[in-house]
């Protein structure tokens, strides 16, 4: 057999594999490779004729006003914040004076439709951009790891029983109040880190909402606060606001609509710039 022949038959043996791997159904790909595929678009959940509406997305999640206050008020508290090894990465990034959600609008109007709960699929100029859990960390800054298991039994009540003579129904202006009143010390410390958490790291309730569970409980163990996994935290909030904003339009821009967006909102401003 000449050189030519043995090279043609190589190039026969390589075909044959390539195709019983194709059969087979990875098309020859390995594991990772099929993971790091960016998924087909299927079907997108505004059409294309809404793309050029404007529309302004307001948001709850206040970092800049927040980080002033904190700053200028607390002063003793920023040490704090500064040296917490997932919040000081909020601290010491560029403060915005002026907040422009239109590259947030462009991305939203451009969402796929899909039954994923922890990603978010986007098409912009027809490429596929993910948004999982690993964009939310590495744009966060956050400990983006697993829910501890004693997830439901961190921290206490007690702390916010002892302050405000009850364990539910507190509201956003009731902690600021509260800070504004109270000197230096773990207490108030712990009420600047509540009123933290629902500006920023929850951004979902109104001034006078009421402010959930968790985060009253999670507040009475400053340790706890230090080693929680924020990161999951907020992109599952993430995930639900932009599931609830996609719900709320239902496919069209209606006039004059203002849809708001419930969340830490910074990651995935930042990932379409």
């Amino acid at each position: 057999m000449n050189l030519q022949d043995t090279c043609e038959a190589e190039d026969d043996e390589v075909f044959v594999k390539e195709t019983e791997e194709d059969e087979a159904g990875n098309d020859g790909l390995e594991d990772d490779d099929l993971d790091s595929q960016p998924l087909p678009p299927q079907t997108m959940l505004f059409p294309f004729s809404e793309y050029g509406k404007v529309c302004k997305i307001s948001s709850r999640c206040q970092v800049t006003q927040t980080v002033e206050l904190i700053e200028r008020k607390f002063k003793e508290e920023v040490v704090w914040f500064k040296r917490h090894d997932q919040f000081k990465h909020i601290f010491h990034m560029p403060q915005e004076p002026n907040h422009q959600t239109q590259g947030m609008w462009v991305l939203m109007l451009r969402t796929v439709k899909t039954d994923l709960l922890e990603e978010a699929w986007f098409v912009v100029n027809g490429v596929p951009i993910r948004y999982s859990i690993k964009e939310h960390a590495l744009l966060s800054g956050f400990d983006c790891h697993s829910y501890p298991k004693e997830m439901n039994t961190m921290g206490n009540i007690n702390f916010v029983k002892r302050i405000f003579k009850k364990e539910s129904g507190i509201k956003v202006v009731d902690v600021l109040a509260k800070c504004s009143k109270m000197k230096h010390g773990s207490d108030r410390l712990k009420l600047v880190l509540l009123y933290f958490l629902v500006k920023v790291v929850k951004a979902s309730a109104k001034n006078d909402g009421n402010i959930e569970e968790f985060l009253l409980r999670i507040v009475g163990d400053l340790n706890a606060c230090e080693t929680f996994p924020w990161g999951r935290y907020t992109f599952l909030e993430c995930m639900a606001g932009i599931r609830k904003m996609m719900k709320n339009m239902n496919g069209f821009v209606k006039p004059k609509a203002q849809p708001c967006f419930n969340g830490f909102i910074v990651p995935l401003e930042v990932s379409n710039l």
